[in-house]
């Protein structure tokens, strides 16, 4: 019985924890309109990325929520579908953080 219960907890848990991934994607995809996908995907990147959502967050997000990671997991399994979900995180952080330091005119520190 105490198991059960345990697992039982977990689950809802995770339950809880989808449900909250899958209300990020709803709130940033919301009215994004794209050509493809993987387009999507970007722009709703971008934009939870700009309102101040974390890396670790948007990944979970994507996840959650984006039918091209669905797709590429079930097409070509787990391993890709994680790949493409670092890729899109990290090349959409990494320029936004470019257009930031130019419309700032922040340098890089060279150590």
């Amino acid at each position: 019985l105490e198991r059960s219960l345990a697992e039982y907890q977990r689950q809802q848990v995770a339950n809880q924890k989808r449900q909250h991934y899958q209300g990020l994607w709803r709130r940033y995809s919301r009215g994004v309109r794209a050509s493809s996908l993987q387009q999507w995907d970007e722009r709703v990147v971008r934009r939870a990325f700009k309102a101040g959502v974390n890396r670790r967050e948007i990944a979970l997000m994507l996840v959650a929520g984006s039918q091209y990671v669905w797709w590429i997991d079930q097409e070509q399994g787990s391993k890709r579908a994680v790949a493409y979900v670092n890729w899109q995180v990290r090349q959409i952080c990494q320029s936004q953080i470019v257009r930031q330091r130019k419309r700032f005119n922040i340098q890089p520190l060279e150590i």
